[in-house]
């Protein structure tokens, strides 16, 4: 079971998603390990870290190790590779780099059981530095209104995926993570949760999520390109079920289109490419003067 069983308490399945750092993942398994509930079991996902780096992680007894022949890149798909082993009626991600504190799975365990609408939690958060350091600066909880699915279509209200636990079955439902969408499949997941069932916030602390150079979600124009085609797909299904958010998804996408331009300009990129995300923007939303700000922009640059 990866830790240990308790009559009558739900499984909760954690997949862990791992790629050649065993110093953090070590630490993120020891706090699996001190984790106050006790019905776990641990499936580390690997993407083709290489037997140099495996031969490292610090396993638990019945935890199980998963590892990709050949290397992804995408952790939409080292996380289905775990999901779909799970045996649980729960599911947690644990990212490498981030750290569970001890009541985070008891706490939303609770939640979920105490709650049969809802279909995901997910807690708060604190900023760790790569030595496990507290940063100062915090943000606030999120806290989930009547319409969360405005609300996570305008920004994704969950900062890592080391905050969420879902129902297993509803995890399944909408098809698991989409692993067409790079670096931003769980704002799709989460945003998919949404449209389905009721998802409860928890303003306790139980995540310490680690912030270091060369993380994926430091590539910003990556980034960009995930949302925009994560944008595009969400208007295809949304516009039925929600017409009456056509406009914020028009704005998203326009929202991305400038983003995409302003990076490549400050990048030093592609002049023609960013006018191209520009004049697409401005179709959407002719009024945005910060189009036509970064427009002005690219006609110095290109000058």
């Amino acid at each position: 079971m990866g830790l240990s069983a308790e009559d009558g308490r739900p499984l909760v399945s954690v997949v862990l998603t791992a790629y050649q750092q065993p110093g953090y993942l070590n630490e993120a398994l020891r706090s699996m390990a001190g984790q106050t509930y006790r019905n776990i079991e641990i499936i580390v996902a690997d993407d083709a870290s290489g037997e140099e780096f495996t031969k490292q992680y610090e396993l638990s007894e019945g935890a199980r190790l998963l590892v990709h022949r050949e290397r992804r890149g995408f952790a939409a798909i080292t996380r289905n590779t775990g999901i779909a082993e799970a045996r649980g009626k729960y599911v947690a991600l644990l990212d490498q780099d981030d750290l569970f504190l001890p009541e985070k799975i008891a706490r939303q365990v609770e939640v979920l059981e105490g709650r049969p609408e809802a279909v995901m939690t997910f807690c708060h958060y604190r900023h760790i530095d790569e030595n496990g350091v507290v940063r100062r600066k915090q943000r606030r909880a999120f806290v989930v209104g009547r319409d969360p699915v405005r609300q996570m279509l305008r920004r994704n209200m969950v900062m890592c995926p080391s905050q969420v636990m879902m129902r297993r079955e509803s995890l399944v439902g909408v098809g698991m993570f989409d692993e067409r969408i790079r670096m931003v499949s769980d704002w799709d997941m989460w945003l998919r949760q949404a449209a389905e069932g009721v998802i409860v916030t928890e303003a306790a602390v139980g995540v310490l999520h680690r912030q270091h150079e060369g993380q994926w979600s430091r590539e910003r124009m990556a980034m960009c390109k995930g949302s925009l085609a994560m944008m595009e797909k969400v208007e295809g299904w949304l516009s039925g079920r929600r017409p009456d958010l056509a406009g914020v998804v028009r704005y998203q996408r326009s929202r991305w289109m400038r983003e995409l331009a302003r990076v490549q300009l400050s990048n030093g990129g592609n002049v023609a490419e960013a006018r191209g995300w520009l004049k697409r923007a401005i179709a959407l939303r002719p009024l945005d003067w910060k189009c036509y700000a970064l427009g002005l922009r690219a006609m110095v640059r290109g000058a």
